[in-house]
């Protein structure tokens, strides 16, 4: 096979796939929403866990369509607002802050789900005093806003639609992708912002987790001598 071969076959791949999870899988995610979003004012969808639920749904699916934006470049695809390519624009530079802003808020609000489930668990009492409904929303605010400061730099920093040459047999293919950083030294900044949330994710779902399920294995192992004791 061929690298021209390999690239179409990648190409069909990817919008194959795109386009069952816009067809199936979004429809459903937004159901699972929209049906949380009615019954919030009833239990057990009226808690902070659920709230932040949604607001990571919302996120989500904003980073979902964001990224089929930046994809779009590599289907060939034209998008006037992006141009000239090569060549850093404003519009490049707003829409890469939102990329990275929601991309951050992502992992943030994982973060935040994940604390959520371990104070509830592990300190109830600190939970019902210190995570009501009102605290939640101070939270969520909170992480927009620590996103909010570390990404709107973004917008005076050079973003474009980048080149890439694919050598085939036949001669040389073009392809671009973007938005991106037009300076490497921007994107090794912000790739290590990028990493330093996800190991702080993975950080807290070990140190976290561990004693969560050790406490829930306990909770189980009292409730099945209590049953044998019945």
């Amino acid at each position: 096979m061929t690298v021209t071969d390999l690239l179409t076959t990648f190409e069909i791949i990817t919008i194959i796939f795109t386009t069952y999870s816009i067809l199936v899988s979004t429809p459903i995610y937004v159901s699972v929403l929209v049906y949380i979003r009615r019954l919030s004012d009833k239990p057990p969808f009226n808690s902070p866990f659920f709230t932040c639920f949604i607001a990571l749904g919302i996120i989500d699916l904003i980073c979902y369509w964001l990224y089929i934006l930046k994809k779009l470049q590599f289907w060939d695809v034209t998008i006037p607002f992006f141009q000239p390519y090569g060549s850093p624009t404003t519009t490049c530079s707003i829409v890469y802050f939102i990329i990275w802003f929601t991309g951050m808020a992502q992992w943030e609000l994982n973060i935040l789900i994940s604390l959520n489930r371990f104070v509830s668990l592990m300190f109830s009492n600190i939970y019902k005093t210190y995570w009501t409904n009102k605290h939640n929303r101070i939270y969520i605010a909170m992480v927009f806003a620590i996103c909010f400061v570390a990404t709107i730099q973004i917008t005076w920093l050079p973003i474009q639609i980048s080149p890439s040459i694919i050598v085939t047999e036949t001669g040389n293919i073009t392809k671009y992708t973007g938005p991106v950083f037009a300076n490497s030294s921007d994107s090794a900044f912000y790739g290590w912002i990028w990493k330093g949330h996800i190991y702080t994710l993975l950080g807290i779902c070990f140190f976290c987790y561990i004693p969560m399920f050790y406490k829930i294995s306990r909770f189980e192992m009292k409730d099945q001598t209590k049953k044998k004791t019945i």
